[in-house]
């Protein structure tokens, strides 16, 4: 017995000296550490949970803040990319023709006598027109309350006896130019459309865009208020 106790010490020894020990005490830690560890980091542990929870709130999105199209807005906005590349050279081609009728070349001055001319003429071409009398209205008038500069004003009217407020035809002249016209209450300079226009209209409007000088005959009294035909 005696021997088998000093065979058992000295392996013993020799273990414990080997640092065998040592060593498996370690692996065991290492091993028990790395379970707990594993054991807390699992996905139905408490902190797994915690951790699962706290991603899952780091990925929510908000669709109501992606922009998104609807399908209505979808189409709509496919309708309106081809209608504009299908229109747009067809627009402009109808601009380009309107702008070059409205601002055909205008005379650089014409005198009211031969503006008045074309005022008869293009009135009684238009279309339906029957006026309701032989006469129509031609008033000017001039204001000298300003020294320094000269302000005139024609008003026409296919019929007669109207104010000046009720003319059709309005012509503003600033030291013989025009600067503004009014037909049919409209007033160009304070519209960005004013639609197709004909007769005499155009022509107010192309002398207004070219500042073409209207000359006020020195005798306008003499010029005749009655369409030619009731001369």
């Amino acid at each position: 017995m005696q021997e088998l106790q000093n065979v058992v010490s000295t392996a013993f020894a020799n273990i414990v000296a080997s640092g065998a020990i040592e060593k498996a005490v370690e692996e065991k830690l290492q091993k028990t550490i790395t379970d707990a560890i594993d054991s807390e980091l699992r996905s139905y542990s408490d902190f797994g949970k915690i951790i699962g929870e706290r991603i899952k709130q780091s990925l929510q999105i908000n669709f109501d803040t992606l922009g998104l199209p609807g399908y209505n807005e979808l189409i709509l906005k496919i309708v309106s990319q081809q209608l504009e590349a299908n229109m747009s050279s067809a627009l402009t081609e109808h601009i380009q023709e309107r702008m070059a009728e409205l601002l055909a070349p205008a005379p650089s001055a014409i005198e009211l006598s031969a503006l008045v001319t074309e005022f008869i003429k293009l009135e009684t071409e238009r279309a339906g027109h029957t006026p309701t009398s032989d006469e129509f209205t031609l008033i000017v008038k001039r204001d000298t309350s300003i020294r320094s500069m000269r302000f005139e004003y024609v008003y026409l009217d296919p019929d007669a006896y109207k104010s000046e407020y009720q003319c059709k035809y309005q012509i503003r002249i600033v030291d013989g130019v025009v600067s503004n016209v009014t037909f049919n209450e409209v007033d160009p300079s304070k519209k960005l459309f004013i639609g197709r226009l004909y007769g005499f209209e155009r022509r107010l409007f192309q002398l207004y865009a070219a500042g073409t000088e209207l000359i006020l005959d020195d005798e306008t009294k003499e010029i005749s208020t009655y369409y030619p035909h009731c001369d």
